[in-house]
């Protein structure tokens, strides 16, 4: 729809499904009541015939995703906090050791790491049941939507999503017959090689399909062209 209070529509639904996240990261997140509904509701609907729908409920469901990787990294980071806290503790003398500390550490670290493992349940179940299906719609928007997030999702939580088992989807889609999808597979493969940290783990995707990211530098599509030029740039540095 056109108008002005439609024009930020899409980004103010993207941001309501990020901060329904973080408002609920503490407990709701884990009561197996919300999300699983949440979750089940845009699963169905992004295999809906109807491709607003679809559409709509893929959107959801890779924002939805990109709010759980921000929860993990905040999950990750109190888990490295607690273990350095509890190893501190044990290292004190016998004497100077509180142990309900200890306990209480313990406990701590237990239940982030349950929290952990159900957070990657979510994003696991999300990925097969919503991005494998969606990343090769008939539609081009929905296309470009899973390559956006996926980019997203290896930059932020590399740990676990920069892999070759991930990588291939963005590798297979350089070939997607629509500009703005080849478009989106570079912008979400840029960063990744620009950072010191995480192109190491570029090698076997970089020797499976440079050719073609070298072939793209002669796209027909402009954009696609500059960026094309842009990556390679940053794989020669």
């Amino acid at each position: 729809m056109t108008g002005q209070q439609w024009k930020k529509f899409r980004q103010n639904f993207c941001d309501f499904v990020a901060q329904l996240v973080k408002q609920c990261q503490y407990s709701i997140i884990y009561d197996q009541y919300l999300m699983d509904n949440v979750i089940s509701l845009l699963t169905g609907l992004s295999d809906s015939q109807v491709r607003a729908f679809r559409h709509t409920a893929t959107l959801a469901a890779m924002k939805l995703m990109t709010a759980l990787v921000d929860v993990a990294l905040v999950v990750s980071v109190n888990l490295d906090n607690t273990q350095r806290q509890y190893e501190a503790e044990r290292q004190k003398a016998r004497d100077k050791r509180a142990s309900d500390r200890l306990e209480s550490l313990m406990a701590k670290r237990q239940e982030l790491e349950e929290n952990m493992d159900e957070i990657k349940n979510m994003l696991t179940y999300m990925f097969k049941s919503v991005f494998v299906h969606r990343y090769r719609d008939t539609l081009p928007e929905i296309r470009s939507i899973c390559m956006a997030e996926i980019g997203v999702w290896m930059k932020k939580f590399h740990q676990n999503f920069l892999d070759d088992s991930y990588l291939k989807y963005i590798g297979w889609t350089l070939h997607d017959k629509v500009g703005e999808v080849r478009l989106k597979c570079l912008q979400a493969l840029q960063p990744l090689y620009a950072s010191e940290e995480l192109k190491g783990k570029l090698e076997l995707f970089t020797s499976k399909f440079k050719d073609r990211i070298v072939a793209m530098t002669l796209d027909k599509e402009y954009d696609v062209a500059v960026q094309a030029v842009r990556l390679v740039i940053s794989i020669l540095k």
